[in-house]
Formats: C-alpha cells, sequence, structure tokens
C-alpha cells in the first residue's frame, strides 16, 4: 500500500497561446514577491458579491472567487486535475478497504493556528464535516460516513465510496476553521471570519468590496509550501463588479489589477489589432472551460432517438468545428467526445479518431442513416436548453443543420431550475443541449452524467448499458484509472453515440502590468495572494 506524502511543488508557468510569459522567481520560490518592508496591493474584479464568507454555505460565485484567500484547505488541488499539495494536511495514506468502506489516515502538521492564535487540531476537522455533511451545500460531503479523531494531529476519514480522485477533493474541501473561534464569533463570523489563512478580511462592505490583509504571525511560514497559500502580496481587494463591460472598462481604466474569465468577444480590447498580441500595460492567460457543451439525445424506451442510426444521422450533420468559428470566433475546441483536454486524464491521440460532424457535414452519411432509422421526419423533435445566450446560439446553428437534414426540430428555452427538472422528465424532450463539467477528472465528469449506479440504472439521458456503465467502473476506480481504460469508454460512448460533444471555450484571464503570472485554483478561479507581480 503505497503511502501519499506531499512533496514541494513549485510554481509552473502557464503560457499563453498568444505570447510568452515574463514570470519572475526568486530563491524562495516566491515569483515576483515584493521586497520586505514595502506595501503592495492588488484589486481583484470578481462578478458576483458572496453575500456571505460563512464556511457552511453553498458555492456561489462570489465565493468561488473570493475562498481560496480568507480560507486555507486540509490541501491545494494545484490547476485543474493536478497533484494535491500540502497545506493544513501533512500526509494521507490509504489505511484499510473491506465491506465497502475505505479507511485513509491523514496527519496534519502541528501548530496550525488561526489568527486569534487557536490551534487547529483534528477535533476541528471532524466538527466541520459533522457541521456541513446535514446542511447538504456540499454533495461530495455524502461519501464521508465519519471522521474519526486519533490525536490533535491524526485522524481517520471514513469513505462509503473509491473513485478517482475522490479523497483529495474532499480533502481539500475542507476548510481551517477553529471551533472554539467560529462559537466566540457568531454571527460576525459571516462578515469577518478569523480562520487559519495567510490572509485575514479586514473589511467587507455588502455590494461594494471585500479586503483580505496579509498575517505577520501565519503559522504556516516555514511549514506549509502549498503553491496556493503563498502571500506574494500584502493586501487583496476583491471589488465587486456584476457588470460584464463594467468589469472589462475598470482594468482599463486601472481601478482593478485583475478579472477572471473573459469570454473571447470582450478579450479584443485587450488585443493589438495587427498581431492579436495582448496590449502593453496588460498581461493575459487562457485555459479551457472544464464545463464542456454537450449534445444529449434522449434514449428513453419510446423516444425516437433510442434508436443508434437517427443519433448518428443527427451527429454527422452537425458540424461542430463550424459552430466554434460561428458562436466562438474560433476562440474553443471541437470536441472529439464528451470531454476535453482539460482534464488530464483526456488522451489527446483520440483527436485522431473520426467523430462525425467534428471536420465537416456529412450528409450523404447522415441522410443514409436517417432513412435506415425509419424516423417519421414529419415528427417535431423537441430541443431544449436554457436561457444562455451561448446555447442559445449553438441550438439555433444545430437546428439549421437538423433542417437540412430534413427532420422538424423546435426550439424551448427555460430558466436555469425549469431546464433541469424538465432534463429529467423522459417525455419532455427529444434533444437537450447543456454543459457538463467536473472540477478534477474526465472521468468524474463520465460519472456525473453516465453513472447509472445513482440513477436508478440509467444515464442521465436514459441510457441503460451494462458494458458502458462496466467501463465507467474501471475509469473510476484508482486501481484502475487508465489510459487504457478510459478509452475502452470513449470508444463505447462514441459508437454509441448516446450523446454529441459540441465544444470546450477558450476563456480568458487578464491583468494589469502589475501581473507577472497568474495562479488558478482547481475551479479555474485566480488565487490573488499565490500569483507573481512586479510592483
Amino acid at each position: 500500500m503505497m503511502k501519499k506524502v506531499f512533496a514541494l511543488i513549485l510554481a509552473a508557468a502557464l503560457c499563453l497561446s498568444f505570447g510568452a510569459c515574463n514570470s519572475q522567481t526568486d530563491s524562495t520560490g516566491n515569483g515576483g514577491a515584493p521586497d520586505a518592508g514595502r506595501a503592495s496591493e492588488v484589486v481583484v474584479g470578481i462578478a458576483a458579491d458572496p453575500g456571505t464568507l460563512d464556511p457552511f454555505v453553498a458555492s456561489n460565485t462570489g465565493n468561488i472567487a473570493t475562498y481560496q484567500t480568507v480560507y486555507e484547505h486540509l490541501l491545494y488541488i494545484n490547476g485543474m486535475g493536478g497533484e494535491p499539495q500540502p497545506s493544513i494536511a501533512k500526509s494521507y495514506e490509504l489505511e484499510s478497504e473491506s465491506n465497502g468502506q475505505w479507511v485513509w489516515a491523514f496527519e496534519i502538521n502541528e501548530g496550525v493556528k488561526d489568527a486569534d492564535g487557536n490551534t487547529y487540531t483534528a477535533n476541528d476537522v471532524k466538527w466541520y464535516v459533522d457541521t456541513i455533511k446535514p446542511l447538504g451545500v456540499d454533495a461530495n460531503m455524502e461519501y464521508i460516513d465519519e471522521i474519526e479523531v486519533v490525536d490533535d494531529t491524526h485522524f481517520k476519514m471514513h469513505l462509503n465510496a473509491s473513485q478517482i480522485g475522490l479523497v483529495e477533493l474532499l480533502a481539500s474541501s475542507i476548510k481551517g476553521v477553529v471551533r472554539e473561534t467560529y462559537e466566540k464569533y457568531g454571527n460576525e463570523f459571516a462578515k469577518n471570519p478569523v480562520t487559519t489563512a495567510h490572509y485575514q478580511v479586514s473589511k467587507y462592505t455588502t455590494g461594494s468590496e471585500i479586503v483580505a490583509e496579509k498575517r505577520d504571525d501565519y503559522w504556516g511560514e516555514n511549514v506549509n509550501k502549498a503553491l496556493q497559500a503563498k502571500a506574494n502580496v500584502d493586501k487583496i481587494t476583491f471589488k465587486i463588479i456584476t457588470d460584464a463591460t463594467q468589469m472589462d472598462i475598470a482594468l482599463q481604466n486601472n481601478e482593478v489589477d485583475m478579472i477572471p474569465s473573459v469570454a473571447s468577444a470582450d478579450l479584443f480590447d485587450f488585443l493589438n489589432e495587427d498581431d492579436l498580441s495582448v496590449k502593453d500595460g496588460f498581461f493575459a492567460d487562457d485555459y479551457l472551460r472544464g464545463a464542456t457543451l454537450i449534445m444529449f439525445f434522449n434514449n428513453s424506451e419510446n423516444n425516437a432517438f433510442a434508436n443508434e442510426d437517427l443519433r448518428k444521422a443527427c451527429a454527422y450533420a452537425v458540424d461542430t468545428g463550424a459552430i466554434v468559428q460561428n458562436v466562438l470566433g474560433g476562440q474553443g475546441t471541437a470536441l472529439c467526445t464528451v470531454g476535453s483536454e482539460c482534464f488530464g486524464d483526456f488522451q489527446m491521440d483520440w483527436y485522431d479518431d473520426e467523430y462525425y460532424g467534428r471536420n465537416g457535414v456529412n450528409l450523404d452519411k447522415a441522410k443514409e442513416l436517417l432513412t435506415s432509422s425509419g424516423f417519421d421526419t414529419s415528427q417535431e423533435i423537441r430541443i431544449i436548453t436554457e436561457t444562455d445566450n451561448t446555447i442559445v446560439r449553438v441550438a439555433q446553428i444545430v437546428d439549421s443543420y437538423l433542417r437540412e437534414l430534413g427532420l422538424n426540430p423546435k426550439i424551448e428555452s427555460y430558466e436555469a431550475a425549469l431546464y433541469e427538472e424538465m432534463c429529467a422528465d423522459p417525455d419532455a424532450w427529444d434533444i437537450f443541449i447543456g454543459y457538463r463539467g467536473a472540477g478534477d477528472y474526465l472521468a468524474n465528469m463520465w460519472r456525473w452524467t453516465f453513472d447509472q449506479e445513482i440513477r436508478d440504472g440509467f444515464t442521465a439521458n436514459f441510457v441503460h448499458d451494462e458494458e458502458l456503465q462496466g467501463y465507467l467502473k474501471a475509469c473510476l476506480d484508482p486501481n484502475s484509472h487508465t489510459p487504457e481504460d478510459m478509452t475502452k469508454f470513449k470508444n463505447l460512448l462514441n459508437d454509441k453515440c448516446y450523446a454529441y460533444g459540441i465544444f470546450a471555450q477558450k476563456m480568458y484571464v487578464l491583468g494589469s502590468k502589475k501581473v507577472t503570472e497568474f495562479v488558478f485554483a482547481e475551479n479555474w478561479s485566480i488565487v490573488p495572494g499565490a500569483c507573481s507581480y512586479n510592483f
């Protein structure tokens, strides 16, 4: 049984597709850290107010952008699908597995203290899990049956499941909060949390800004080597700007130093027209979204799309490469399966395989399959989407492709809550187009959509396929999560065409001339304290 012990992981350069990074790293690994005694500040634009900084609430746009600064965790994940990094936890290992129980033994660092000077122990881990689990705000906590405290620095995490990345996902979700401190401050904690993190909130003005300042007495100064726990700036101000246009203007006017998740259409304000290089005074980086856009076919027993030839006919008729050009301006990737290369377990040689209409419509093949399916082309095909401008635009292009094939589609768009409700109703749709994603592995993205064990024997689009389920279980098993197993699942999924991958969108993060390197959490949110700067 191999023990997983964290090792020091230094910052890896995130290079631009359209320019070279110019990050600076000193001998301590604190890239671009300000000189000793020199005050420094960055202002980060965020698209939503968290509403509360309490640790026991569901994720939202605002707290996702701020929690990597406000809280530290048992461990961090270095970018999407990246390696775990040391933080509060020092080491962990799988101690035993039997009868559907997996027991992981953790050791945490000694001397972990919050800003009030209270010591964080294994009892605080147990309290955190016991508090958040019944609230239902983090569904992954259901995998933890028990936190067993051994002593102050050792505990055992009893899990009721085993899948790739699960223990790391759970450990990276547990925040460094001391129970004594949390109970001392009561309701005040939601506005001014006192945590074990390198930064502490000094001001929270609802709807305006959140200010976090570097601690002088941080417990992990010479112990915590996690990249995301670095403090390369003295003061971080999160400025709440809910309008995307105003966010861009704020960066142009030097009111903020960095803004996250800029869509490709908005990027050109910051590029030179002649060669599309980044304008002087700005810094940029890009990534593929973990959420990929997919066209799902209804495979329920009484639906016409339970017919494989009909599904394939539609896939051959839809040119996803053209959709990337028309909808994203080329700033994205046409998929070669359900999932993209942003995941570490994606196999790049999958791009070598033919994938329906990815490289152009094959209308002759599509019509041949439509004929063999026996489908009545006068029958209306119900396509449902969310009221998201990008998805609706894609649906409209899909509509035109299907009409060229001779079909009769109808698009219906719904707000998110109603859309999800309708997707769960096999009688409400024939095709739904929507995003699916994960924060770590492609296998886990597949799980949330295609695992028949969590949906009474069916996938999210009502497929029942024992062979597919068997391959998925192998992909999710840490002992058999191999390129070969991943390829087997991908091949069967593609061959049956239960769903058709459309695209992964390229997104951008932009910074002022202060920024020399961005550092990201596993959900692609910026970790401003860990970024590199040139003050």
